[in-house]
């Protein structure tokens, strides 16, 4: 079969697919946009799916016109650069049917929309049908709808056709370009009432099996940052409503949970205080990823995600508590050098790796002649990985304060004779003659 009558094909197939599964959730939302006194009536079932493919059938030029903007995207230099590019480019198609029908059944989505948002001339068929596809090709086939389906979601809310407006990230303490005296600007398009009725019934269809819940986490996910959706959408209520049971979720929400603490701190808490104690180690672990950006927007809160952190199960989560604790110095010294000790003494052979890597140089630049005993306790652990680290911090002491150097020499002495000896052994290897253990 000719690659175009492949590709047409498996589009009509996905149309069909998602308007039969949409028909299952019927009545459909109404349409946002309508001309004053004129009734609109949803279709039946049948007439729904006729119609959807009838509209396909007949706009053939329009098709081809996606499949085309399709391959200019995607196709690889490989097949431009063949000496039969044309014979190249019909195997490519062939073999790449899948997806290139999955970009045109998109870019239709698209145009049915733009047409039942259209603020001049809203078509309500259009909408019908649009509205059933979009929630069919989530339901059945959600990598059709992968990257766009949150601004498709979001161009319904404001009842604006896809891709004719824009809006931007809100920024805030959890962005690396963040000032303090930076306002944050959480304004943006205004929500309509039916078409904040109808993303909520798509959100409704999502929620009722884990089946979609990845397609939620994508959405929810990039909604984060959107925070002129969080109101009409119960955005926050759903995270947490959701969180617990879908790990797919969890993690989103995690990831979110920054951009949260900007606009919704009171509401965040609680989820922040769900998502650490989540079954799923997954989701805990993307927790402790971003606690580093929590720290400006709530202290208290990324402390006690450390200390949390610091006593999981996962080891992979302790160490990224450990990670996450390198940036507490900045925000609160004491806190950060009372924690010091004992991770300097942890069991996790991991977790002191990590603090020494990462930690251990914020420590001595605070406390320089090292008298609550970090480096004195990570020399007498005498972890291969990181004495030559270590064998740099002895070198630094020896040569800035030698009074500071004498009593780290004392407390190894007393503790563990052999490390005075490793350190003997670092100091000669260094050639440094001035300090002399003995």
């Amino acid at each position: 079969m000719e690659s175009g009558a492949l590709i047409w094909q498996r589009a009509g197939e996905l149309i069909a697919t998602a308007i039969d599964d949409a028909v299952t959730l019927r009545p459909l939302p109404p349409p946002p946009l309508l001309f004053d006194d004129m009734p609109v009536f949803e279709p039946d079932a049948e007439a729904l799916r006729q119609r959807a493919l009838g509209l396909h059938a007949a706009d053939r030029a329009g098709f081809e016109r996606l499949i085309a903007e399709a391959v200019e995207q995607r196709c690889p230099d490989h097949v431009k650069r063949a000496i039969d590019e044309e014979r190249a480019l019909e195997k490519w198609m062939s073999t790449s049917a899948d997806l290139l029908a999955s970009d045109a059944t998109r870019g239709r989505l698209n145009e049915w929309l733009s047409a039942a948002l259209d603020p001049a001339v809203p078509d309500a068929e259009r909408w019908h049908i649009a509205i059933a596809l979009l929630v069919g090709l989530a339901r059945t086939e959600p990598a059709v709808l992968a990257g766009d389906g949150a601004h498709i979601v979001e161009s319904i809310v404001i009842a604006a056709p896809p891709g004719r407006w824009s809006t931007r990230a809100v920024r805030g303490p959890e962005s690396l370009d963040w000032r303090p005296g930076d306002a944050v600007d959480h304004a943006g398009p205004e929500s309509h009432a039916d078409g904040t009725f109808a993303a909520v019934w798509l959100l409704d269809a999502l929620s009722d099996s884990p089946a979609h819940a990845e397609t939620l986490a994508e959405w929810f996910e990039a909604f984060a940052v959107r925070p002129h959706l969080h109101a009409p959408l119960r955005y926050i209520e759903r995270l947490i409503e959701s969180a617990a049971e879908h790990p797919s979720i969890g993690a989103a929400a995690a990831s979110a949970l920054p951009h949260l603490m900007s606009t919704a701190m009171l509401q965040a808490r609680p989820l922040a205080h769900i998502l650490i104690s989540h079954d799923e180690p997954a989701v805990r672990r993307r927790l402790l990823e971003m606690t580093p950006s929590i720290l400006p927007s709530d202290l208290h809160l990324a402390i006690e995600l450390i200390d949390a952190g610091l006593e999981d199960s996962d080891g992979d989560v302790r160490v990224l508590a450990t990670s996450a604790l390198n940036g507490l110095d900045l925000w609160d010294e004491q806190a950060f050098m009372a924690r010091c000790p004992s991770i300097a003494g942890h069991p996790d052979p991991r977790v002191r790796r990590r603090f020494g890597q990462t930690g251990l140089r914020s420590c001595l630049a605070i406390d320089p002649t090292d008298e609550c005993g970090v480096l004195t306790k990570m020399w007498l652990d005498d972890d291969e990985t990181l004495r030559a680290r270590l064998e740099v911090f002895m070198m630094e002491l020896a040569s800035t304060d030698a009074d500071a150097f004498e009593m780290q020499l004392e407390r190894i002495r007393v503790s563990d004779p052999a490390g005075l000896d490793r350190l003997n052994a670092a100091i000669e290897a260094s050639d440094t003659d001035r300090f002399e253990a003995s």
